[in-house]
């Protein structure tokens, strides 16, 4: 049985070795989180939204807030 890669698997535990991957680098990088995102994206996991429509909220609360900085 062939293994899917950690970085293309869709199972809970990929995903969330995933999300810890992406903070860890960008505490690397000095990129700071966003309280306000991460509320966001807990109240979606608790509610069950599926990922797909988890990316397509994130993106607009993304552009929401860069129109709002603009303004």
């Amino acid at each position: 049985m062939q293994r899917i890669s950690r970085s293309a698997s869709d199972r809970p535990e990929d995903v969330a070795w995933r999300v810890e991957q992406g903070e860890v680098e960008g505490a690397i990088e000095g990129i700071e989180t966003s309280p306000e995102l991460e509320e966001f994206v807990t109240t979606m996991d608790a509610e069950g939204v599926s990922p797909e429509e988890q990316i397509e909220r994130i993106i607009l609360f993304a552009k929401t807030r860069h129109l709002q900085a603009a303004e």
